[in-house]
């Protein structure tokens, strides 16, 4: 898991992945420590997902009623992209199959998707939702309509969240539209535009959509920094406005976030990134204090005051 509560993934890593702006297609080769079964060899990767999802239901059902799925960490890593090529399978068919299976053994399950194959709109791994057609063409992006237009007909289309992943520049190494009006744009034109117009059944474009539509939910699956290299602050602080649908990033093209994650709660290694210090025991409250930006409420906060008593009549 990371950054704490029921959060079951497949695959893996940590932070400094090489994640980069300036590579192109394909993205560089998988870490080492990533497990490769996913793709190579994909129906042992479907049982051992059922297996850990049986288990789950019936040795912990508290916690199998609070999970979230996240089918597959950063396709990117993998070289997948939304469709099949290149010899790898579609992140598309692979998260088909996998809600299809665990939709069987407990239909209460909530599945977080990623995006990928949408460099150069897509910043760093995780991220690239993209289903405007135009856009998907223009930039010659991974084509993710197929795989939402079969979901659509899904019995678990509503336990569907989106969760891309967004980092500053000193994890991604992104040099263009990390922050301000261009980061806000790519940002809804990525993931944003589902939240607010959905995926629809007629067309896509985002801003003017046709047809009948599924809204989806939209958290930020991933991002962290350790507000240390100054090349983070300006993005980071914008992604959170961004987060919120405030001020300039009030676009009205999507809603506010329902959800962020941190990159992590530990040091992880990368140890100026966690909540909690490189000594594993204080906590960083430059961190916290951001997570309040974006509506988070720290169980160590005093509970909000209750509401004034009604005026009489």
């Amino acid at each position: 898991g990371r950054g704490g509560g029921e959060w079951w993934r497949g695959g893996g890593g940590s932070k400094r992945e090489g994640k980069t702006d300036a590579d192109p297609p394909p993205f560089p080769l998988p870490q080492f420590n990533l497990d490769q079964t996913a793709t190579q060899q994909p129906s042992l990767w479907v049982e051992r997902w059922t297996d850990l999802a049986t288990r789950l239901t019936k040795q912990y059902p508290k916690a199998a009623a609070m999970s979230l799925i996240d089918i597959l960490n950063e396709p990117d890593a993998f070289q997948v992209r939304w469709t099949p090529g290149n010899g790898k399978p579609g992140y598309g068919d692979m998260a088909l199959t996998i809600m299809d299976a665990l939709w069987k053994v407990n239909p209460g399950f909530l599945y977080v998707l990623e995006g990928c194959g949408q460099h150069p709109l897509a910043k760093n791994w995780g991220d690239g939702m993209a289903t405007d057609a135009d856009l998907v063409k223009k930039l010659g992006l991974s084509d993710p309509n197929p795989f939402f237009r079969a979901l659509l007909s899904k019995p678990y289309v509503g336990q569907v969240i989106a969760g891309p992943h967004v980092y500053s520049p000193s994890v991604s190494s992104a040099q263009e539209a990390t922050q301000g009006a261009p980061m806000y744009k790519r940002l809804s034109q990525s993931f944003g535009y589902l939240n607010k117009q959905g995926y629809c059944d007629g067309g896509n474009a985002v801003g003017a959509p046709s047809g009948n539509c599924h809204v989806f939910p939209v958290v930020l699956g991933e991002t962290g920094t350790g507000f240390i290299d100054s090349r983070d602050l300006q993005p980071q602080l914008d992604l959170a406005t961004w987060a919120n649908a405030a001020g300039a990033a009030s676009d009205g093209l999507h809603n506010p976030l329902q959800g962020f994650f941190w990159w992590a709660w530990n040091a992880n290694g990368d140890g100026a990134m966690g909540i909690v210090q490189s000594d594993w025991t204080a906590i960083d409250w430059n961190k916290v204090q951001y997570l309040q930006r974006v509506g988070l409420r720290p169980s160590c906060a005093a509970p909000p005051p209750p509401p004034p008593p009604p005026l009489p009549t």
